[in-house]
Parts: C-alpha cells; sequence; structure tokens
C-alpha cells in the first residue's frame, strides 16, 4: 500500500497549488500513487492520510513544520469559508478512505487538468484544488 502518513517532511515554502481528493479503494490508490510517480511526481509530493490517524491530521492541520502542515495551513486560508470540504475529508478517512493530496509544482492550467484527470481516472472524488488565492471543488 501506499504509505499513508501525515508525517511527511520536506523542507522549503509552502506550497501554492495543490489537489485534494478521496480515493475509497486500496488498489485504485496504489494505481494512482503509480501513474503520479510515472508522470513524475516524487513521494514528497503526494500525500496519502487514512483512518483515525489521517482525521487527526487534518482536524490538527497547521501544528507542525512539515510539508502536510504547510499543504494544510495554506488550505486553511481559503477553507475557513469553505469548513465543509475539511469536515468531508475528515470524515472520508474516519470511514476508511484515503485522503491524498497532490502538490503542484506550478498552476499551470494543464497540469492542473492533467492531475485532475488522473484523480478522476482512480476513482477519486470530493476533489478540491486550491490555488495561491482561491479553492475550488472539482468534483463532489
Amino acid at each position: 500500500m501506499a504509505n499513508a502518513t501525515p508525517e511527511a517532511p520536506l523542507e522549503g515554502h509552502r506550497p501554492e497549488n495543490f489537489m485534494v481528493a478521496v480515493i475509497s479503494d486500496e488498489q485504485q490508490l496504489e494505481s494512482l500513487v503509480n501513474e503520479l510517480r510515472s508522470t513524475g511526481f516524487s513521494e514528497e509530493s503526494t500525500i496519502v492520510l487514512h483512518g483515525k490517524s489521517g482525521a487527526d491530521a487534518i482536524r490538527h492541520r497547521g501544528e507542525g513544520n512539515n510539508l502536510f502542515q504547510r499543504v494544510w495551513d495554506r488550505f486553511d486560508e481559503f477553507a475557513r469559508a469553505a469548513s465543509d470540504d475539511i469536515q468531508r475529508h475528515i470524515e472520508a478517512a474516519e470511514r476508511g478512505s484515503y485522503v491524498v493530496i497532490v502538490v503542484l509544482h506550478s498552476s499551470d492550467v494543464d497540469l492542473k487538468n492533467g492531475v485532475h484527470q488522473i484523480i478522476k481516472s482512480h476513482g477519486g472524488d470530493d476533489i478540491v484544488l486550491v490555488g495561491r488565492h482561491s479553492i475550488e471543488l472539482l468534483d463532489a
């Protein structure tokens, strides 16, 4: 199985662009992670949260200095108005689904569309795109 851990340390600045999605099936998760790796996404740019520890990591976002925390800090900047998105991801992790965070290395539209399609093709649901000044629910 893909590494499902909220402790994914990475030095550097807080990411400006990322997608968050829910994957229900472990095999689809594995396939998604493999495809992301084959298209150039590093292990550090893909975070998988699962179960109670994943839900707790989302609940306690912003309480640390690793990549996961910087991603959720960024999400928090916009999600105060979209707390339903965060709650849905917490509930999905608690139900046993996988919450996948993919850090995008740019705001390129083709990159965003490509990652969105990859996630969808592997059963991704509840896909949220967080950009520099926006948050967008792509698929509910």
